[in-house]
């Protein structure tokens, strides 16, 4: 019994050095198989069983791995203090998230320009909006407003997203709705579906573990980056049902359905933040 332990061990648990390297060339392969549809079948049969092991290999340790890295992170004084210091992790997190949408933004002004597509334009004119909200975030954030101002620019933001709400049902019926498609070129929709879908995955998190702070700055932009993530997703979807599917009533429904979700989820936010400044206000003058 402990020598099959021992050998469990040895497969499931390498040290992080090799366990690296597995996993990269096992992922890699089956991405490699994925993208060349004309592979040989004993690529396949080499890739798909060492992508699933490299899984196996990810499943089984990221608890351990992760609290390595933690324990790591106690023993400097830097990290330490990111760790503990709610406020530096805001800040950074606004910072980081507002370079990451300012580098799609610019690609998505490059691909309108490249294409001459006017959806494309349209994404960059919105993406751009959303990108400067939240500049001016980070800025008010970095002047260290009082709390009184930072609720005003809280439900000034929760102001401006309603035209942008209406804007995207502008767009869909400008565009989407007569039947215009587009796709991203080479293996651009890739990189673009993973930015969406981590921008969505990351912004709901981030939501929900911040929707009782008492940071209306960082919520705002959180509101901002999320609303970002939903157009991605929905522009993301026109081009996948455009590349892999067929264009025509499918996807005139499912842009239509999407959205309207989009749209509806956008304004809902701005109306819930809106609510929540004025009752912070009543609270304020009741309290006087």
């Amino acid at each position: 019994m402990r020598k099959r332990k021992g050998v469990l061990r040895t497969l499931f648990m390498p040290p992080l050095c090799v366990a690296v390297p597995i996993m990269a060339l096992g992922f890699g392969a089956v991405l490699v198989s994925f993208a060349l549809p004309g592979s040989s079948p004993a690529w396949d049969y080499i890739a798909y069983p060492w992508s699933a092991y490299a899984t196996a290999l990810l499943c089984v340790n990221v608890c351990r791995w992760g609290r390595s890295l933690y324990g790591r992170l106690e023993g400097n004084p830097m990290a330490r203090r990111f760790v503990h210091d709610s406020q530096l992790r805001s800040s950074v997190s606004l910072s980081l998230g507002t370079a990451i949408h300012a580098l799609y933004t610019m690609l998505q002004g490059v691909l309108a320009l490249v294409l001459r597509s006017g959806w494309q334009g349209a994404l960059f004119g919105y993406h751009a909006i959303l990108t400067l909200m939240q500049l001016v975030l980070f800025r008010a954030d970095r002047r260290r407003l009082d709390e009184r101002r930072a609720w005003q620019w809280y439900g000034v933001v929760g102001a401006l997203l309603i035209p942008l709400a209406g804007s995207i049902q502008v767009l869909l019926v400008r565009f989407l709705l007569r039947g215009q498609s587009f796709s991203y070129p080479g293996f651009m929709i890739y990189a673009t579906a993973a930015y969406s879908f981590y921008s969505l995955t990351a912004g709901g998190i981030q939501l929900i573990r911040r929707r009782t702070a008492e940071m209306p700055l960082l919520r705002a932009a959180l509101n901002v980056r999320f609303s970002a993530a939903l157009m991605s997703m929905l522009a993301l979807q026109t081009a996948l049902i455009s590349t892999f599917g067929e264009p025509g009533a499918f996807q005139q429904c499912m842009n239509t359905l999407t959205g309207s979700a989009v749209c509806m989820a956008i304004l809902t936010t701005a109306i819930w933040m809106l609510k929540n400044t004025h009752r912070y206000f009543k609270a304020k003058e009741e309290s006087i």
